[in-house]
């Protein structure tokens, strides 16, 4: 794979103002894995078939890049991105969980599907806790930004 235009494909966010009220299902999930090993670990236990995108860097004290991983089925995303890197979190809200996987526009706590995902991935020896969680505003920019880049 080819490497050097990658800094052209990256997006530069600053996360400031209001955002649209979405829907999300947002899961946040800890583990002591890497993102890469995360994500295939929730490959192997889930239907989903995630695959490395475009980092999201957000500009903090300086420019910040969190990994993320996607997957599109139909018109349904699931990203999974990295809350803590480089000493900075994405969502100082959640500060103690290391990942958040977002399943965007799905808004459905008790659903049998949500329930189902979070039992397959919990099942997952890499993954120390894994929780339903509220999205926030830094989630919903994210979501913004994210889907708009793999479109």
């Amino acid at each position: 794979m080819d490497h050097s235009n990658k800094s052209e494909k990256l997006k530069k966010i600053k996360l400031s103002g209001k955002t649209e009220n979405l829907d999300n299902s947002v899961i946040g999930i800890s583990s002591d894995q890497k993102i890469h090993k995360l994500a295939w670990e929730i490959n192997e236990s889930t239907y989903i078939s995630l695959s490395k995108s475009n980092d999201y860097i957000v500009d903090l004290q300086k420019d910040i890049s969190f990994s993320v991983f996607s997957y599109k089925e139909d018109e349904q995303y699931f990203f999974l991105i990295e809350n803590k890197t480089e000493g900075f979190t994405l969502s100082s809200k959640y500060s103690n969980l290391d990942y958040i996987l977002i399943i965007p526009n799905f808004k459905h706590e008790d659903d049998d599907f949500i329930k189902s995902f979070l039992k397959k991935i919990r099942k997952n020896s890499t993954i120390l806790g894994a929780y339903i969680i509220d999205s926030c505003q830094t989630i919903d920019n994210a979501v913004k930004i994210i889907s708009a880049d793999l479109q």
